[in-house]
């Protein structure tokens, strides 16, 4: 291939106008039908050992990871892949299940719901290396994709070939750097495999060339050094820095709304009433599934239940951790999943109308039947984790709420003011609930889509599933939603 013959890019331009000047270079997503010129700039930009085959390029498309390319005429010249995921710098990578290699970083399935994207690969021909913004491009491009598909972080994993330094590949050289080989052995005592980057070594690590232009370029932050994470990678000594992107939040998220309106809705008073009646069913130990920000069970835990909760969403996981770091203990899990442990336990709750949202939350659409074959799953799931004679705490929309149909709605409160409306499909058995207004002084817009399952519908369902009982029950400060209990 035949190099442009002034520079790619002054320092002055925009990718646009070097684009502009040199006509040549194209940016496009690539497909399977680019596998071997992914293959052949792998080969070209990246030494013998972490040189990746075609087939793991073929299962990350399939799995339905992105990868932008650049070209320069018809070879390509520069490509970043990456996938979504689920991410939180306010969780440890222990408490986020995150990948503790590469192998896992980079062929992580796609979820359902997510709110990151891992951004991985960056390959780049060592004759356009030089030209920044082509690097910055395809990782400006890769973000503006993620944050275009909800995402809040973009999780990059940092090459340190300064460990041991790097020589005899054309691809790089690079020499060792005695301070970061030192600093990086200092982490290799403990026996966890990520660990969280000491404050005062933050100046030694920027010293990589690579983390420093990841820096300059896109404003990541380092947060944990991973130890074992591409063994293949002897100049980097196997080590990575993962560092993430936050994105820009004009808005609050429907999570963080969520979670502002639950605790405002039930306070102290909600909670001593609670915890009176679990008292009463000899209730000593307590899941509860979707437990959000975990405000209700941090009140519980306060009172000398043994509380555990569980929920997908990582925001609304990393919310409760960092609020209540001793007195209950949360875990980021989906209840579906749950039959995945043998735990049982004295109660089980499943509260503000979460199972009507089990397959829509987050998203921009409801599909009726696979919702609703969730909720009756979901159902024997929290049976199974319930002991014998042990009680199921269940809460929905009442039947007035229900036959009242499509409205206005509103939420006011100090800080708060929201309005919206609801439409019901009775059809469909959806409910479609999408607003506006501000939350401490910042903008809020949102929507949420739930299935419509009624309080009788529930109990049903429950007797089917072989309870011994099971009833509607009324709590004086529970004004929002209608409480269905069983015993098993």
């Amino acid at each position: 291939m035949k190099s442009p013959e002034n520079s790619f890019i002054s320092p002055d331009d925009s990718f646009e106008e070097a684009v502009e000047k040199q006509p040549e270079f194209e940016l496009s997503e690539l497909s399977i039908s680019d596998v071997d010129s992914i293959k052949d700039l792998e080969d070209r930009s990246w030494i013998p050992d972490l040189q990746t085959d075609k087939e793991t390029i073929e299962k990350r498309l399939n799995l339905g990871h992105k990868i932008i390319g650049i070209r320069y005429g018809e070879q390509l010249v520069g490509k970043v892949c990456f996938g979504y995921s689920n991410f939180s710098p306010d969780l440890s990578p222990q408490e986020q299940r995150f990948p503790e290699t590469f192998k896992d970083f980079s062929s992580i399935p796609q979820p359902e719901k997510y709110n990151s994207c891992f951004i991985y690969n960056l390959d780049i021909d060592p004759q356009f290396r030089g030209d920044l913004a082509l690097i910055e491009k395809l990782i400006n491009t890769a973000k503006e994709k993620a944050i275009a598909d909800g995402c809040q972080y973009g999780v990059l994993d940092v090459r340190i070939p300064s460990y041991n330094g790097s020589s005899g590949h054309k691809q790089e050289s690079r020499p060792m750097n005695e301070s970061i080989h030192q600093t990086l052995d200092s982490y290799t005592a403990s026996e966890e495999n990520i660990l969280p980057i000491r404050d005062n070594d933050l100046k030694t690590l920027s010293q990589e060339p690579i983390l420093h232009l990841y820096s300059q370029l896109t404003g990541c932050k380092p947060l944990w050094i991973a130890k074992d994470f591409i063994p293949e990678d002897k100049p980097s000594g196997r080590f990575r820095i993962i560092s993430y992107i936050e994105a820009e939040k004009p808005k609050i998220s429907l999570s963080k709304e969520w979670m502002l309106i639950s605790e405002l809705s039930y306070g102290t008073e909600f909670i001593n009433e609670l915890s009176e009646f679990l008292q009463e069913k000899n209730i000593k130990t307590i899941l509860e599934c979707c437990s959000g920000s975990g405000s209700i069970l941090k009140g519980l835990a306060e009172k000398g239940f043994d509380c555990v909760g569980i929920d997908s969403d990582i925001e609304m996981i990393a919310r409760a951790v960092k609020e209540n770091p001793t007195s209950a203990h949360f875990e980021l899990s989906d209840l579906l999943d749950l039959d995945e442990s043998n735990d049982q336990f004295d109660a089980v709750m499943c509260r503000g109308n979460s199972l009507s949202v089990l397959t829509s939350w987050g998203k921009d659409g409801i599909d009726p039947e696979k919702a609703h074959k969730a909720i009756i799953e979901s159902l024997q799931t929290m049976l199974d984790r319930v002991k014998d004679d042990g009680l199921l705490y269940l809460d929905t929309l009442t039947q007035n709420e229900i036959n009242r149909g499509s409205s206005p709605v509103s939420f006011e409160a100090e800080n708060v003011s929201l309005g919206g409306f609801v439409e019901y499909d009775p059809n469909k058995r959806t409910r479609h609930m999408y607003g506006s207004g501000v939350i401490n002084n910042q903008p809020f817009e949102g929507e949420s889509y739930s299935y419509i399952i009624t309080p009788s519908e529930i109990v049903d369902a429950l007797k089917q599933l072989g309870v011994k009982n099971a009833w509607l029950e009324e709590l004086n400060n529970e004004k929002n939603y209608q409480i269905i209990c069983a015993k098993k």
